[in-house]
C-alpha cells in the first residue's frame, strides 16, 4: 500500500480509535464466546465508508497484537487497488483463476500484523470466481494462518457478490452512512443475506458528525472531575 494509505490508517483520532476498539472487542467474542475469524463487510450504496471501515478494523486488530488480513473482494471496481504498488498487483482474482499461489497474493503493510490481498485483475465473472472451490479453499487456509480475516465486498445495490462470499465466513457487518441510508435499502440487504443463511453480526454507523462524539466524551470528563479520590 502507498504511504498515503498507511498514514490515513494511523491518524484516526481518539473517538474513532475507541469506536474501532469496541468493534474489535465485539467481534473478538462472537456468539457463545466463540472467536470470530472471517467476516464479510458490505454496504448498500458506494461511498458509505465500507473500505475505510474494513482497513481501520484490520488495523485495530493488528495494533492489539493479532495477525489480521484484509481481503479486497471487489473484483469489479476496487477502491483500494489505486493505493497498491504495481509490483504487488497479483491478487484475489489471480489466485482464483489459477495464475498465482496463495503466498504470492498476500502482501505486508507498514504496520506489524497487518497483511492484505488486493483484488487482482478485474473480472467480468466475479460471482463465478468467488463461488468457486478455490475461494472456499483460500478462506479456509487464511483462517488457519491469521487470527482475523476481514473481506471487503461490493455494495449490494451494484452486485450480488456479498451474498456469494458471506456463506464462507462467520457473518456480515453492514456499513451505513446515516445521511444516505433508508429503511427500504436496509431491509433489502437483510432479506438478501437471509436468503443465503448468513449471520448478520451488526451495523456500523459511519460518518458520524464530530459534535456527536464530543457529547459522548464529555461524560467521561464529568466522571474524571467528580470521582472520589483513592
Amino acid at each position: 500500500m502507498s504511504n498515503r494509505c498507511v498514514m490515513s490508517i494511523m491518524d484516526l483520532g481518539q473517538p474513532a480509535e475507541e469506536a474501532y476498539r469496541i468493534l474489535r472487542t465485539n467481534l473478538r467474542f462472537g456468539e457463545q464466546n466463540q472467536s470470530v475469524r472471517a467476516v464479510t463487510v458490505t454496504s448498500y450504496l458506494p461511498g458509505e465508508g465500507k473500505t475505510t471501515t474494513c482497513v481501520n478494523l484490520v488495523s485495530a486488530f493488528a495494533k492489539a497484537g493479532f495477525k489480521a488480513l484484509y481481503i479486497d473482494g471487489d473484483l469489479r471496481k476496487s477502491v483500494l487497488s489505486y493505493e497498491v504498488r504495481p509490483d504487488n498487483f497479483k491478487g484475489l482474482s489471480d489466485y482464483l483463476d489459477g495464475r498465482a499461489e496463495m503466498d504470492e497474493i498476500i502482501h505486508e503493510i507498514g504496520i506489524d500484523g497487518f497483511s492484505y490481498i488486493t483484488c487482482g485483475l478485474k473480472s467480468a465473472n466475479s460471482a463465478e470466481l468467488l463461488g468457486s472451490p478455490n475461494f472456499e479453499k483460500l478462506i479456509k487456509a487464511v483462517q488457519e494462518r491469521f487470527d482475523v480475516v476481514i473481506i471487503d465486498t461490493p455494495s449490494m445495490c451494484c452486485a450480488i457478490d456479498c451474498a456469494v462470499i458471506a456463506p464462507f465466513t462467520y457473518g456480515v457487518i453492514i456499513v451505513i452512512d446515516p445521511a444516505k441510508a433508508n429503511t427500504k435499502q436496509t431491509r433489502f440487504q437483510i432479506e438478501q443475506l437471509k436468503k443465503v443463511n448468513t449471520r448478520i453480526l451488526g451495523v456500523v454507523l459511519n460518518k458520524i458528525v464530530k459534535k456527536d462524539y464530543k457529547k459522548y466524551y464529555r461524560g467521561y470528563e464529568f466522571y474524571k472531575k467528580y470521582s472520589p479520590k483513592a
